[in-house]
């Protein structure tokens, strides 16, 4: 074959090796393209190694370690560690104990708590650094303690008072088919309110007279009568130390319930309570150094026979 001959033929193989060159380089910038798209979303927390120097050492992890929860930490994978400063190496430098970055990175690969006190309480700082909401939480849960409901609890359960303590005398509502009565003996008397409290859920850190339904005679003589948002107020002599004070209830037709107040049985105070009438308890609310004494708490039979 002649060296004309072969021209075409170099020329022909050169034109196809020009192509193939031209459409590998082409499928390389479109897969750097593809790759810039992915680097810039917003879950930028993909499986890459980033290398951090925390307090003069190396540590290695991986991007979606460090994003495993909000924090600062994620918010410097998402903007390539901007604004911190770097080794000679290029890689970011972070001013904490690297021993107990290494327990905060073992916490997001979900390793836990370590059960050294001191540790978790360095990993609590860090927590607080980094803005670990959840491992915080974890450290340091927020306070689940509660009082047990009763006299001088606020209805929250989180507050204990001697301000103002109420207390009902017994779990079961009163009878309607029954008379009560309820005697109490005056011990220290500041300030003292005795009668009858109408719903289940009585605030026990307030007194008697402040409750939405209630009937309350106070040692200074007054008679609160508390039904809903009406609130009326009769005068009337007061007890004191030493003193015996008795409520009695009558259920009648309508139903209504008859209260009467005495002290050292003297007849102090009548009222009714205006039908409908809700399940009633004797109560007593105390402030300051009062106290009482139950001394009775009963059923006279039927009602209107007593």
């Amino acid at each position: 074959m002649s060296m004309k001959e072969c021209a075409p033929a170099k020329k022909r193989k050169q034109r196809e090796n020009d192509h193939a060159t031209h459409g590998t380089e082409a499928h390389k910038d479109n897969e750097a393209v593809h790759d810039t798209s992915s680097s810039t979303r917003p879950a930028a927390c993909t499986d890459r190694r980033v290398r951090l120097n925390v307090g003069g050492e190396l540590i290695t992890t991986l991007a979606s370690t460090l994003c495993s929860e909000p924090s600062r930490l994620s918010e410097w994978v998402a903007n390539d560690f901007l604004g911190l400063p770097r080794d000679a190496a290029g890689n970011p430098f972070i001013d904490r104990d690297p021993e107990s970055f290494r327990r905060i990175i073992g916490y997001m690969r979900g390793y836990g708590l370590p059960h050294a006190t001191e540790k978790i309480a360095l990993m609590a700082e860090d927590a607080l650094y980094f803005r670990l909401e959840k491992l915080r939480a974890l450290i340091d849960p927020p306070a689940e303690w509660r009082f047990v409901s009763g006299p001088g609890i606020s209805p929250d359960c989180r507050t204990f008072s001697t301000k103002n303590i109420l207390c009902t005398c017994g779990n079961e509502p009163l009878s309607t088919a029954e008379s009560s009565i309820c005697i109490f003996r005056v011990d220290k008397c500041e300030l003292i309110s005795i009668g009858l409290v109408g719903t289940e859920t009585p605030v026990r850190n307030e007194t008697l007279e402040q409750q939405v339904n209630a009937i309350a005679y106070r040692n200074t003589g007054e008679l609160v009568c508390s039904f809903n948002a009406l609130q009326t107020f009769v005068q009337g002599s007061g007890y004191r130390a030493q003193d015996i004070v008795t409520v009695l209830v009558t259920f009648a037709a309508g139903p209504i319930a008859k209260v009467t107040f005495s002290c050292n049985d003297t007849l102090v105070h009548e009222s009714e309570w205006p039908a409908p009438v809700p399940s009633l308890r004797f109560a007593v609310s105390l402030h300051g150094t009062s106290s009482v004494f139950l001394e009775k708490c009963a059923t006279l039979g039927l009602a209107g026979s007593a």
